[in-house]
């Protein structure tokens, strides 16, 4: 009786979510969480989304044709779909959300058009929107939707009147809440026809489903016929035997009598989730190396990514700076920063776990106001040079077509230890961008749009002359001047043709010489990289002053280089100090009161010593003198009164 019920309880509801129309999405009710901390057993129904964008009849596993399923409508049933479309992560291209405080942003490489360009939604400084390299949503979403957790463009792009009949064929890409809640150890990610390869096939309707360990996808939206519908109920229209559309295969035994299925997911999400998008190698690092060195102190000591980075429902991930929020819906954001957990300050709680309470004896208080926690505690120490790194949203890393050369473009410069905005050095990871643009009357550079001076760089630039580990090729200035001539004629620009590579902003000259200047647009961009985090052992500053007050630090003293792909035979080098706004013969000077420091704390103490011997000898001979002088008056009255008697 209980279980009919259940099942006619689900039935009612999933019939009533069914109702097309706005009425019956404003009126749709969400469950309210009933405070247990047990892990609800998602055993649910899986719905695709129909042609109309609405939910599609309940997907089985003997349909002929089943179709890809939809968070909206399999997860939207219990959960606020549009709210969560509005988180951090999702909510990249929306112009009115907070775009927050610069993150590495997504980075269009190619080493034959000799170009690295930081590129993002999101207004920050230094970085360009797509459509201003030539690249649409659709081309953004195919790129970079490896690592992308779908929604924002994922969602947008299909009300583009120019990808009419692409969003049609290839669909939405959907919030995939199963890239980070899924609690199953074989979520299909970046595997062979998983959720990665997915997205480089253009099938974005697909991909979550790939990434589910009870289904497969095969076949691309590239060998589609011309009449292709993939709501036909008859089945796809095969353009080629030997190349399938996308066609969905459901595991049979992943579904119970009603057609349920257990999705094992979680809201403690494990850092092997968040590791997909965030992980690090740094290039020259051994694999001994990274099994000692590449593991946050936090996550050795137990707790998740999400211990810190939390969210509510919003999913508007906290992601541990100060002033990131200052509604008064997130005050309690506050205590989930680096100050607000060890400190206790603003309206962060006091660690309840015996968590480390840092004391930072011997460090003058200025220091914690002139460095973030993250410069001594996060990321490899600072070295003579700064080396390179990989990403994995970068180089693709956990995917079927990761770039595994170590020198494989981008490349990202790592640590460098830099002036924020808000007046800290923090470590950052640092790249210089390299691509050709305009300069307009105002003095200001935009990137062109690859799609048009592409073709035209190539009559330069061989595919031949590309290494093989996709690194920069040899570029020559006269190589830049030829291409420069052939874009300021062929490509009927308003403004002038430039390139930016290497710090520098070239252009040709009245008399068509080449010639470079200094342009904000060629300085570098920065971000902050604030782990792994290191504990106080190896922090830096653990040996002593010396390990930033020296003249051999690397801390003011490392060479940065200027990476581009012109060549120079001397190479071409920043130090930390430039990028810290510091003067260099100031901190050299400080640096030489550290030599003798030692000695001269040692004189103090001796000469303290000497001091207090010194006033104690005083302060004795003073009390002997008193008390002699007390004995004098004792015995002068005594004989006063032996007189009067």
């Amino acid at each position: 009786m209980t279980k009919g019920l259940f099942w006619a309880g689900w039935a009612l509801f999933f019939t009533a979510t069914q109702v097309h129309g706005s009425d019956a999405n404003t009126t749709q009710v969400f469950p309210r969480p009933d405070g247990s901390l047990t892990r609800y057993v998602h055993v649910i129904p899986l719905f695709p989304e129909d042609r109309d964008g609405y939910q599609g009849l309940k997907i089985t596993p003997d349909q002929r044709y089943p179709m890809p399923i939809s968070t909206r409508w399999t997860c939207g049933g219990c959960h606020d779909y549009d709210q969560i479309s509005k988180g951090f992560h999702f909510s990249y291209a929306d112009p009115n959300a907070d775009p927050g405080r610069l993150a590495q942003p997504w980075i269009y490489a190619d080493p034959q058009l000799a170009v690295q360009v930081p590129i993002s939604y999101r207004p920050w400084p230094g970085t360009y929107r797509p459509e201003q390299i030539g690249m649409d949503q659709y081309e953004f979403l195919t790129t970079f939707g490896r690592h992308l957790p779908g929604g924002g463009p994922g969602q947008t792009y299909v009300n583009d009147p120019c990808l009419v009949r692409q969003a049609l064929v290839s669909g939405k890409l959907e919030v995939n809440c199963m890239a980070c809640h899924s609690a199953d150890p074989g979520p299909n990610m970046g595997g062979p026809f998983g959720y990665a390869d997915q997205a480089l096939e253009g099938n974005l309707r697909w991909a979550i489903t790939a990434s589910l360990p009870f289904a497969r996808v095969k076949g691309s939206v590239h060998y589609i016929a011309g009449n292709y519908n993939p709501f036909d109920p008859n089945g796809p229209v095969i353009k080629d035997p030997n190349q399938t559309p996308p066609i969905v295969w459901y595991n049979p035994p992943a579904f119970d009598d009603a057609n349920f299925v257990l999705m094992d997911l979680t809201k403690d999400i494990g850092p092997q989730r968040c590791y997909y998008c965030h992980s690090n190698v740094l290039v020259g690092q051994s694999a001994g190396d990274r099994l000692v060195t590449n593991r946050d102190v936090h996550i050795l000591r137990g707790l998740l990514c999400t211990s810190c980075h939390a969210n509510g429902i919003d999913h508007q991930m906290v992601r541990g700076f100060e002033g990131q929020f200052r509604d008064p819906n997130h005050l309690w954001a506050a205590g989930l920063t680096c100050q607000g957990c060890h400190l206790g300050t603003g309206t962060g709680q006091m660690p309840t776990a015996k968590g480390p309470y840092p004391t930072h004896k011997g460090i003058p208080a200025f220091h914690l106001e002139k460095l973030s926690c993250a410069a001594c505690h996060s990321g490899p120490l600072p070295r003579s040079e700064a080396g390179f790194v990989k990403t994995s949203r970068a180089h693709a890393l956990g995917t079927t077509y990761a770039q595994d050369s170590p020198m494989a473009l981008p490349h990202i410069i790592y640590p460098v230890y830099a002036r924020q905005q808000d007046g800290k050095i923090a470590p950052c990871k640092l790249i210089w961008p390299a691509f050709w643009g305009q300069l307009d009357r105002q003095g200001r550079v935009a990137p062109l749009g690859l799609d048009v001076v592409g073709p035209m760089i190539k009559r330069v630039i061989k595919r031949s002359m590309v290494p093989a580990d996709n690194s920069w090729p040899a570029v020559s200035e006269q190589m830049i001047t030829r291409i420069l001539q052939i874009i300021a004629k062929e490509a009927s620009l308003v403004a002038e043709p430039v390139y930016i590579a290497g710090g520098r902003m070239y252009r040709l000259a009245e008399d068509g010489t080449l010639v470079w200047q200094q342009h904000p647009a060629a300085g570098p961009v920065m971000w902050v990289a604030a782990h792994d985090v290191r504990p106080a052992r190896t922090a830096l500053g653990s040996n002593g002053c010396a390990d930033c007050h020296s003249n051999d630090s690397p801390f003011f003293f490392g060479k940065v280089p200027i990476d581009g792909p012109v060549a120079y035979p001397e190479g071409r080098f920043l130090t930390m100090a430039q990028l810290q706004d510091i003067d260099i013969n100031r901190i050299k000077v400080l640096n030489r009161s550290f030599v003798f420091r030692s000695t001269l704390k040692a004189a103090i103490l001796i000469g303290s010593l000497i001091c207090g011997m010194l006033v104690i000898a005083f302060c004795l001979r003073g009390a002997a003198s008193v008390s002699q002088a007390l004995s004098r008056l004792a015995e002068k009255s005594d004989n006063e009164d032996r007189l009067k008697e």
